[in-house]
């Protein structure tokens, strides 16, 4: 009897030794994990605010060519000739931001790529 229960015991002390083996690497893989999500996030707000800056100066460039043109035409005829600013439609607006982000995930091809662990034992 008394060696039976040394038996257990000592198996229990192996499987807790396993389960805080196991439990110290997931916590590695979590901190691990936690920063690249913090990188991640960087990375991310970094290309916001540059897909942020170029549509700005889409939206700039095209109110100086509106303003260009609307004072050329003002002059009745006394300026250079000027062809009228190409109207660029919100649906042209629109595909021309994405694909700017799509450059960004072009250039980032790690968003979404998270690792995968496997745990040893199941539930």
């Amino acid at each position: 009897m008394l060696k039976l229960i040394s038996i257990l015991l000592a198996r229990l002390l192996q499987t807790l030794s396993a389960l805080q083996y196991q439990l110290r690497n997931l916590e590695d893989e979590n901190s691990i994990s936690r920063r690249r999500v913090r990188e991640l996030e960087m990375e991310l707000e970094e290309c916001k605010r540059h897909v942020a800056r170029e549509r700005t100066k889409l939206i700039e460039r095209e109110e100086l060519n509106d303003i260009g043109y609307g004072k050329i035409t003002q002059n009745k005829g006394k300026g250079k000739a000027v062809e009228p600013p190409v109207d660029i439609d919100d649906e042209r607006l629109h595909e021309r931001y994405k694909e700017a982000v799509d450059e960004k995930k072009g250039l980032c091809p790690h968003y979404l790529q998270l690792p995968t662990i496997s745990l040893p034992f199941s539930f």
